[in-house]
């Protein structure tokens, strides 16, 4: 069983915004589409036609998306995107040129990245306006695309930043697990490079770790763009499935808003304690290039009696 922290992530198309459930936030990069939208589900070829269960089933849930999303107070289609952030590459290695850095930092944030480099830039933009500075830190950016030098121009002689650029494309698992001997914090936020931070996120992701030592993994709730609940912690059925709890379900609703212990947490944001990823072996290779890292590592701790 793992914790889930108290804060959520909220992507945009593939950009993520995490926050604490105290805020009402949802400001993004754009929004998706969202209203009633009719469309043609009916085909009549001889007595073929879709069972009226079905449609039952599916308008009763358009209408339930369209009651959230207007209660969430989202844009109509028409609302023009929204910025998420407006900043140049030179003043977001400015920032990060003025930060201190510690020889003993307490907490990584490990950063695998394939080209994305404006994601890459977001995520670090909004660590430079979280609660981050708070800890002893650093940042490793582990480069996945030999090819693209942007990033090595962008972090180059900035001393908060490790900048690890790999020879050759080793894909998420084994790139990881390469850079995460670089990491030097007794604590590891392995995150994508398309998350944004939201002020306190990385607050509730350590505190909520190093309150008690049984708990080897800390991860966030996820909502989709239009405001519905992706997930609160992923469950695993006795038939081997896996459930996303609470999937497009109100994230709102006082069952998802609360610390709970999870069969395994999606591999978007994970944080936990180097020793214990070294102990367990990082992710098993045997599941490269990537996909289900997660959901093994979460067994493997949970077979240590860990959650």
């Amino acid at each position: 069983m793992f914790k889930l922290a108290k804060y959520e992530i909220h992507p945009f198309r593939n950009y993520y915004r995490l926050y604490y459930l105290s805020y009402n936030i949802y400001g993004c990069y754009s929004f998706f589409s969202i209203g009633i939208k009719t469309k043609k589900k009916l085909e009549l070829t001889g007595k073929s036609l879709i069972a009226s269960g079905e449609l039952y089933e599916e308008y009763s849930a358009r209408i339930s998306k369209s009651v959230l999303e207007k209660k969430l107070g989202l844009p109509s289609e028409d609302s023009p995107s929204m910025q998420i952030y407006n900043f140049t590459t030179d003043e977001i290695a400015g920032r990060l040129k003025t930060l201190s850095t510690s020889e003993k930092p307490v907490v990584s944030i490990l950063i695998p990245v394939y080209g994305a480099t404006k994601e890459v830039l977001e995520c670090l933009q909004s660590l430079l306006d979280s609660n981050l500075k708070n800890y002893p830190f650093e940042i490793v950016i582990a480069d996945d695309d030999p090819s693209n030098n942007d990033l090595s121009t962008i972090f180059t002689d900035i001393p908060c930043v490790n900048y690890i650029k790999n020879s050759e494309n080793l894909g998420f698992l084994l790139n990881v697990n390469n850079a995460v001997e670089y990491c030097k914090g007794e604590y590891v936020i392995l995150t994508n490079s398309d998350i944004v931070f939201t002020e306190n996120s990385i607050t509730y992701l350590l505190e909520s770790l190093i309150s008690d030592p049984s708990i080897a993994i800390t991860g966030p709730k996820i909502l989709y763009p239009n405001g519905q609940l992706q997930e609160a912690g992923c469950s695993i059925k006795r038939n081997l499935e896996t459930t996303m709890i609470g999937h497009l379900d109100d994230p709102m609703r006082s069952n998802y808003n609360f610390d709970r212990d999870v069969d395994y947490i999606s591999g978007a944001c994970l944080c936990f304690r180097l020793s214990d990823f070294l102990d367990a072996g990082k992710f098993d290779e045997n599941l490269a290039p990537a996909y289900c890292e997660d959901l093994d590592l979460c067994l493997r701790l949970t077979q240590q009696k860990r959650k």
